[in-house]
């Protein structure tokens, strides 16, 4: 009963059309369909019903025909003669019908002996998966149908076929299925309504899926579907029971300050507490609450593209992008002693300098800074940055993020690159 639920075939040997999709077949003029699925219930007179129901509405004129075939074909097989004739020649006549469920109603109703290698002819034909997977729990001995599921599911996979998620589920063979139906098609849409479904545990063995939830919101704000996409975040949020976006833009008790925190242990990254004159401060700026990437890929933030500029005292600026002789520089973390990230481009750490707090802001009011080449510049998409320069240098000649394998398009988010 389950099975048949799933199904779709739970009312199917009832008279009454109360379930759904025999509803919605009858709308579409699906008369060959709904009687092949009367028929698999043993339920011929609902299938006779169903094609002069078809007949009378004004269907085809084929119907009249297949109604013939039906009656002849069941009273062939009714007969208690040994002479198989009759039938051999229904079975080579009903192979001449194109539509796969009239072969298939056929093919059923001209069994014999009801062995599991006859149901089988039923199966090979182009039937909707969920058809044949009631099929085979009907008629199948559990053995076969274990392996039948197993080959159908398979074959579901390899095909992209998303009717396969009826016996995947949506773990990571059914995410491998989406994933292929997604290479076949670039439907992203469908992609990203399916991934709103997935189990959280499922995210960590199959990252791609997180993907096609921000290709999908990506797509939505370059076609300036900004509705679209808002109305996509609250079914999610919905769906998922969290606000994933929305603490990010509304919640007021977050600290706006800018500052800097180091990947591995969160701890800002500043030096010593002291007085102004004798304390070492970070004099970069960020307009990121937490700029906070992760150790496997360079410098990730939590949202699109920013820009950082660091500075140093007027007294020595000059035309090298370097830091001077006498000034101090941050490579790690005074914590832990991580090394800070790379750029994404050189694979140099991006280093953040130290200059005595009394000086501090002495460049912001003289507007001296370093040349572009040490300032810090990421994709809030894709977390992805590095060295202004040397991405703006990338972004002149590519669209795509440098990361390989990142699919993310920075430029195409602000135009700050372009």
């Amino acid at each position: 009963q389950i099975v048949a639920q799933l199904c779709g075939w739970s009312n199917v040997d009832s008279k009454s059309v109360g379930y759904d999709r025999l509803g919605l077949l009858l709308e579409q003029e699906e008369y060959e369909k709904v009687a092949a699925l009367y028929i698999f219930q043993m339920n011929v007179n609902r299938a006779l019903e169903v094609l002069n129901e078809g007949l009378q509405r004004g269907g085809k004129e084929e119907l009249a025909t297949l109604i013939l075939a039906l009656v002849g074909s069941i009273r062939a097989t009714s007969t208690n003669n040994d002479d198989k004739t009759i039938i051999n020649e229904f079975s080579s006549v009903t192979k001449l019908f194109h539509r796969p469920y009239i072969r298939a109603m056929f093919g059923f109703i001209l069994i014999q002996d009801g062995n599991d290698l006859q149901y089988e002819c039923v199966l090979d034909e182009q039937l909707d998966l969920n058809d044949k997977v009631a099929f085979a729990a009907r008629y199948l001995n559990d053995q076969r149908l274990y392996d039948k599921l197993d080959k159908l599911a398979e074959e579901s996979r390899e095909k992209g076929d998303l009717q396969g998620i009826l016996l995947t589920g949506l773990r990571q063979n059914g995410c491998e299925l989406i994933q292929k139906y997604l290479d076949q098609t670039s439907d992203i849409r469908t992609a990203a309504l399916l991934a709103i479904y997935v189990p959280e545990d499922v995210h960590q063995e199959c990252p791609y899926v997180q993907e096609w939830i921000e290709g999908f919101r990506l797509l939505l704000d370059e076609l300036q579907m900004w509705n679209e996409r808002a109305e996509f975040d609250i079914y999610r949020s919905h769906v998922t029971g969290t606000t994933p976006y929305r603490r990010h833009y509304f919640d007021r008790s977050i600290n706006t300050n800018p500052h800097f925190s180091c990947i591995f242990c969160q701890t800002p990254l500043e030096v010593n507490q002291g007085t102004p004159s004798q304390t070492p401060t970070i004099i970069g700026l960020s307009t990121n609450t937490n700029t906070t990437p992760t150790p496997t890929t360079p410098l990730k933030v939590q949202s699109r593209v920013s820009q950082q500029t660091m500075t140093t005292r007027s007294s020595t600026s000059s035309s090298s992008a370097y830091p001077p002789p006498n000034s101090d520089m941050l490579m790690v973390c005074a914590k832990c002693r991580q090394v800070l990230p790379r750029c994404s481009i050189c694979m140099m750490s991006l280093t953040t300098y130290i200059e005595d707090a009394s000086y501090a802001y002495e460049p912001l009011l003289d507007k001296h800074t370093l040349m572009s080449s040490q300032w810090f510049t990421w994709c809030r998409l894709c977390r992805h940055g590095g060295h202004a320069e040397h991405v703006s240098n990338w972004f002149a000649m590519n669209q795509q993020c440098p990361i390989a394998k990142c699919l993310c398009r920075c430029t195409l988010i602000d135009g700050i690159f372009c």
